[in-house]
């Protein structure tokens, strides 16, 4: 990951409190204290050039890495008096767009997903009565049960057993005489996995 070094210098000289900040090669702050660095700079640059390939570290923190450490050297003699000398390591503008980009993209990439979600939401918002047998065999009676005669068709889609992750197949389902009795009855589509003995909650058609 690109990175590039701020660095900020704050010292005394002559009773007055003086400031400069060192990033990407360019100085703010005190024009004296800048002029005073490049000369600095430009005299001992070449001795400060490192001729041999950069370590992991030094990768990491961007091809221009010396230039930080040279300047750094520059700032601890421009002032008698140094206060503080502060650095920072921070990603570089190009860095962080490319992050940002990368970003955009991800989320845009969701939104099928998201589109999706929405729809099954909405599709659920129509099943306003679910209702979930308490037990497979009871699953099975109430397919067997017989009762009143499948309303309408299956939903269209199949969703998925739980525990082989294969489509259900649609039964129809009807609760025993006693719920009916009682005004509790209840019949509809109920999505199964017989392998797995595995069953999804009632989409309800007919209710008391």
């Amino acid at each position: 990951m690109p990175r590039t070094a701020r660095l900020t210098l704050i010292g005394i000289e002559n009773g007055a409190r003086r400031t400069l900040v060192y990033r990407d090669g360019k100085l703010t702050g005190d024009q004296v204290l800048q002029d005073r660095f490049w000369g600095l700079w430009h005299i001992h640059e070449d001795e400060n050039r490192p001729n041999k390939p950069p370590s992991g570290l030094e990768k990491l923190l961007g091809p221009d890495h010396w230039r930080a450490g040279f300047a750094r050297k520059i700032l601890k003699e421009l002032l008698p008096e140094v206060i503080e000398l502060r650095a920072q390591h921070l990603e570089t503008e190009a860095s962080l767009r490319r992050k940002a980009r990368k970003a955009v993209g991800w989320f845009r990439s969701l939104e099928p997903k998201l589109q999706q979600l929405r729809e099954e939401d909405e599709r659920s918002a129509f099943r306003e009565y679910l209702w979930p047998a308490d037990s497979w065999d009871e699953v099975m009676a109430g397919h067997e049960r017989g009762g009143w005669k499948p309303m309408g068709d299956p939903p269209e889609e199949h969703p998925k057993c739980s525990n082989c992750l294969k489509p259900t197949e649609w039964s129809w389902y009807c609760s025993n005489e006693e719920s009916w009795k009682y005004l509790a009855g209840r019949a509809g589509w109920i999505a199964v996995c017989r392998p797995c003995k595995f069953w999804r909650p009632i989409v309800v058609r007919m209710m008391n």
